[in-house]
Order: structure tokens, then sequence, then C-alpha cells
């Protein structure tokens, strides 16, 4: 029995090989391969001269790490909590102008702004349509 399995293993693989084998359709020999198509060692680009040393590559890594250590610690001295948001909220309208923060003033009253609607659509004409 065990001589068997043995066997079987053996050739298991072998008949799966072959039946794709066989499924497989020949190539003719005139047929271009598909490997032909592959580009050639002197096809292929120079390689890139401006590359930075490791050593380059560690600086701007450390000068990286520098900037944002330093914007951290910038962010971190913000208050970032309102205890009084009523006095802060005082404070920024008090910074503002109070004649820029006004509503803008046209001297145009409401029926004065209708009749003007009223009339450009009097005066409008529809798209054509489309047969």
């Amino acid at each position: 029995m065990i001589k068997r399995s043995k066997i079987y293993a053996l050739l298991l693989p072998c008949a799966v090989i072959g039946a794709f084998a066989l499924s497989a359709p020949a190539q003719e020999a005139s047929s271009p391969r598909a490997y032909d198509s592959f580009p050639k060692w002197s096809e292929f680009p120079p390689p890139p001269q401006d590359v930075p040393t490791p050593e380059q590559i560690r600086q701007q890594v450390v000068a990286l790490k520098a900037r944002s250590d330093q914007l951290q610690k910038t962010a971190d001295a913000l208050p970032w909590e309102l205890k009084a948001p009523e006095a802060m909220a005082k404070a920024a309208n008090a910074r503002i102008d109070p004649v820029l923060g006004a509503p803008i003033k046209n001297g145009a009253d409401s029926a004065a702004i209708e009749s003007l609607a009223a009339r450009l659509r009097a005066r409008a004409e529809p798209p054509p349509v489309a047969k």
C-alpha cells in the first residue's frame, strides 16, 4: 500500500503537467515568441546621475524632523481650551471695525428691487425649443 501511494505521488504531478501541456496549443516556429518583444539592455535608459547620497538623505530627514519638532512645540504652546468663550468673543468683536462689519446700505428699497426684477422678467425671452 505504501509503494502504491508513492507511485501515485510521482505520477499525479506528471499527469497534471502533461494535461496542461497537451491542452495548450503549440506555437508555430514562425510565430513570434512573447519574450522576443522584451527590451534589450541597450534600450534601457542610463541610470540617473543626480541621486542623493545616503548622507544627504539622512541630513534632509534630520532637518525635517527638527522642523516637525519645532512646529509641535509651537502648537503645544497655543492655548487650546476655551475657559471663557464669551470674553473671547467680546474681545474679537472689539477688534472689528463697526463700519466694516455693518450691513451694506444700497439706498434701494424692496419695492424698487421688485419693480426692476419684474421689468427684467418681461424683457427676458425663453430659449428656443429643440425639435
